[in-house]
């Protein structure tokens, strides 16, 4: 114990770091692969998809049920009591004497489908199910890394912004005050003091709208993580923003191509359609199957006594000859739905396709905006400082002042929502093209760090 409290003595800026480190709401501040772990295992949306799959690749069994063989043992027990009636008594081969007997007969039957074009669609339907049940499960677990994505920087976004708005606010009413103290001694216009009011009654407006946003974000994430109370990093200023590698459109669609679980699912419902089809339409054809079956036989009482047991091995043939033009019809019918689905499958990948385009342009132009917003905040910065000299030096009047500091203010929710944009569309390009992996996040994770400027979720009003 001496020897501790000599460490604590000779470590007390240790000691203090460890203590504001602890006793701080973000030192249990969760990650982006925190919350993504809390979306996983909380989340009722995610858990059904989960379930879905697990009931999709039934389907492969279910299937192949049908080309097994089918092994049944059935049984049948009956007492009768037979009592003829002679309606010409004078009938020398009619005989009224009652016959009672107790009947008992089990029989094992096995049946192999040899030829049944019905059944082996099945079967591959139920092979196309399972897989596109994959398919599907693949694609939704990157959509849930993506919109865990967009929940943990939905807060973040909303944050910045209540942060902006909130010294917004403040920087107005200390102008306001310092305009109406100026007006009162004779200093300054009614013009700048209804101005300056005028600013600072909006900034309070942009404040509670931004607050109310806060809020949504913050319980979107509640809502799905189970976390009661989040408290959330920030994404490092020096976060890179850099053009795709590699740069090249065309790239990127073949990528989505040849990976997007999107269009692999929609070439598997194609194929399922289609085999829906071909097994419509073989139900029509013959049908061949192997029979064995052993039967024994008991058989007790008046007037006779039967034991036995009955053996067969055969080849049973059936032909539908004519079944009403039901499955006539209902082929043509899975015919239609075929060729529908071909076409809406199509028309999905010219979609996705553009939009892979669509959001290779969009981080193309992310970038030169991120970099043009920094440039436009850094001026800002400038002017505001060069017209508050001008105003403190009198050639200048406190409504320059204001449109100056709207301006950075303005500025710096740009360049937010601008590295914001970049991030999301990066993540929701992987994602067309089936390339978004908890990598991706755990990379991205990387650059969030704690920031004590942003407001604690918790302290919510």
């Amino acid at each position: 114990m001496i020897k501790l409290l000599g460490f604590f003595n000779k470590n007390n800026t240790v000691v203090l770091f460890l203590f504001i480190l602890f006793a701080s709401p973000w030192a249990l501040a969760e990650d982006l692969l925190q919350i993504f772990s809390a979306v996983q295992s909380h989340d009722p949306v995610w858990k059904s998809k989960e379930y879905e799959y697990q009931a999709g690749i039934q389907a492969k069994g279910k299937g192949r049920a049908y080309i097994l063989p089918a092994l049944t043992l059935g049984g049948e027990y009956k007492e009768v009591t037979d009592k003829p009636e002679c309606k010409n008594s004078e009938d020398p081969g009619c005989s009224e004497i009652e016959s009672q007997y107790e009947s008992s007969t089990y029989q094992l039957q096995l049946k192999q489908s040899i030829f049944d074009l019905e059944n082996w669609y099945t079967w591959q339907e139920g092979k196309a199910f399972a897989e596109k049940a994959q398919t599907e499960y693949r694609g939704a677990l990157q959509n849930s890394l993506y919109d865990t994505a967009v929940l943990y920087f939905d807060v973040l976004r909303s944050q910045e912004d209540f942060y902006l708005a909130q010294a917004e606010k403040d920087a107005l009413a200390s102008q306001l005050k310092e305009i109406q103290t100026k007006a009162n001694a004779g200093i300054a216009n009614q013009t700048e003091v209804l101005e300056t009011q005028a600013s600072a009654d909006l900034a309070m407006v942009n404040h509670i709208t931004m607050l109310g946003y806060l809020k949504v974000a913050r319980e979107n994430l509640v809502t799905h993580t189970g976390i009661e109370k989040p408290t959330v990093m920030a994404l490092a200023q020096d976060f890179p923003i850099q053009h795709l590698i590699p740069f090249d459109e065309e790239l990127w669609v073949n990528k989505a191509k040849a990976s997007s679980p999107n269009l692999l699912a929609l070439r598997q419902s194609v194929a399922l359609a289609h085999r829906r089809y071909r097994k419509q339409s073989a139900a029509a054809y013959p049908k061949v199957d192997f029979v064995a079956s052993i039967a024994e036989q008991d058989q007790q009482g008046r007037p006779f006594v039967i034991n036995g047991r009955t053996e067969s091995v055969g080849i049973q043939v059936s032909v539908p000859l004519f079944v009403g033009m039901g499955d006539f019809y209902a082929s043509k019918e899975y015919k239609m739905k075929y060729l529908q689905s071909s076409e809406e499958a199509e028309a999905q990948t010219r979609e996705l396709i553009q939009i892979v385009k669509n959001r290779f342009r969009s981080i193309y132009t992310d970038v030169l905006t991120v970099e043009a917003r920094r440039n436009a905040l850094h001026s800002s910065e400038r002017a505001l400082k060069a017209v508050k000299a001008e105003y403190d030096a009198g050639s200048r009047n406190m409504i320059d002042v204001l449109n100056a500091q709207q301006q950075l203010f303005n500025a710096k929710r740009a360049l937010s929502h601008a590295r914001y944009n970049y991030l999301l569309d990066l993540l929701q390009l992987k994602l067309f093209v089936g390339e978004l992996t908890i990598d991706d996040l755990a990379e991205v994770n990387q650059w969030l760090v704690i920031d004590d400027t942003l407001m604690d979720l918790n302290t919510i009003p």
